[in-house]
């Protein structure tokens, strides 16, 4: 049950054609090529959740100090987001081998 004042939202699957930032803040992700979010917001923030490594990010995703992508090794592991603009989306580091 959720504690009186909790916010909650619905964990969201990002497909391989479709992740729609307008529906929500919090995703999953396996195996795929992770697609260009649609209706991506300035300010818009939110995490996802991988269970297995994406093969790759699309172009509008930048990494922490200009990085080329690094997939994470241990799951499930976490990554936040920041919608700079609608082509810049902002990661973070992976969070890895939560238990």
């Amino acid at each position: 049950a959720l504690l009186a004042g909790t916010v909650s939202n619905t964990e969201r699957a990002i497909g391989a054609s479709s992740f729609d930032l307008s529906t929500g803040n919090f995703w999953t992700v396996g195996n795929i090529a992770v697609p260009n979010p649609t209706n991506a917001v300035a300010g818009t923030s939110g995490l996802i959740r991988a269970t297995a490594a994406p093969v790759s990010f699309a172009g509008n995703f930048k990494f922490p100090g200009g990085a080329a992508y690094t997939a994470p090794t241990a799951f499930p592991a976490i990554i936040p987001f920041f919608v700079q603009d609608s082509t810049t989306i902002l990661l973070g580091n992976w969070t890895e081998g939560i238990a």
